[in-house]
């Protein structure tokens, strides 16, 4: 069964960022561009974006970390002035990271 919906598109996303970063990524903001970027870029349907204070702001996208976050499958922490981002060790291989490339752009 395919996963196709928002909230999982955005996981699917956050996990890709994360995955492609080399495992850790520094920065609300900086993931927020990011995956504005390839939403425009790779015509992502399901993910809606508005203007926020520093950029494209997503709250899939945020509503996706805290999930995420929850289910141990990420790690966030807060630094003096950002907020990071790490990729589990349990998700590292992961089939969801291995799909064809552009699997979510379907």
């Amino acid at each position: 069964m395919a996963r196709t919906t928002a909230r999982n598109i955005a996981e699917d996303l956050v996990l890709f960022i994360l995955d492609q970063a080399g495992g850790q990524l520094r920065g609300a903001t900086r993931l927020q561009k990011i995956a504005f970027l390839l939403v425009m870029e790779a015509g992502v349907k399901g993910i809606a974006f508005e203007p926020g204070k520093y950029g494209p702001y997503s709250r899939d996208i945020e509503d996706a970390v805290r999930r995420l976050s929850d289910e141990g499958l990420i790690n966030t922490w807060e630094e003096p002035i950002e907020l990071s981002y790490l990729l589990m060790p349990a998700m590292l291989p992961n089939p969801l990271l291995m799909r064809q490339p552009g699997w979510f752009m379907n």
